[in-house]
């Protein structure tokens, strides 16, 4: 009886938890990415090619870039204001995503926060250490502050995938 009640809230759950997707798909830098909007209160960011997913607020539509970058020994996605990324060759950077080969434990000394190991592969939460927004109008800078408020809700809806 206990397994049935078990089962039947995980199905309740379940039900109320699945949104409804639509598909958009977007290129940046080397890796492919695909970014899915949903009904719900947020914006679905999923990269097969690195092997995770993230919720973005609602809020962030239209006002973000996401770049994704390959090198040698890491992999990595920068989260970028749109519009102070066009008034600045740097800056704009709210969060990234890096993924790496081997575990590395400074990077929890620099501010990064890890977030698990999947596939032999280390995923580490970075926000920026330095002053992203220089040159940003007013308007920028306080979507800037108001999505950079949001970076630690993000970074607990990482799935690796």
């Amino acid at each position: 009886m206990k397994r049935l009640m078990f089962v039947f809230l995980i199905y309740t759950i379940m039900i109320f938890m699945l949104p409804s997707f639509s598909y958009s798909q977007e290129k940046t830098g080397s890796c492919n990415s695909i970014a899915l909007e949903t009904s719900a209160p947020g914006i679905v960011y999923n990269n097969p090619a690195l092997g995770f997913s993230l919720v973005l607020p609602a809020s962030w539509n239209g006002k973000y870039v996401a770049k994704a970058h390959k090198e040698a020994e890491m992999s990595y996605v920068e989260f970028l204001h749109k519009g102070i990324l066009s008034k600045n060759k740097y800056g704009g950077r709210i969060f990234n995503i890096s993924i790496f080969k081997t575990h590395q434990g400074n990077l929890l000394d620099m501010g990064g926060k890890y977030i698990g190991t999947k596939n032999g592969k280390y995923y580490y939460f970075f926000t920026p250490t330095d002053v992203q927004y220089e040159n940003a109008s007013s308007q920028q800078l306080k979507e800037y502050k108001q999505m950079e408020k949001s970076t630690t809700k993000i970074n607990k809806s990482v799935i690796l995938k």
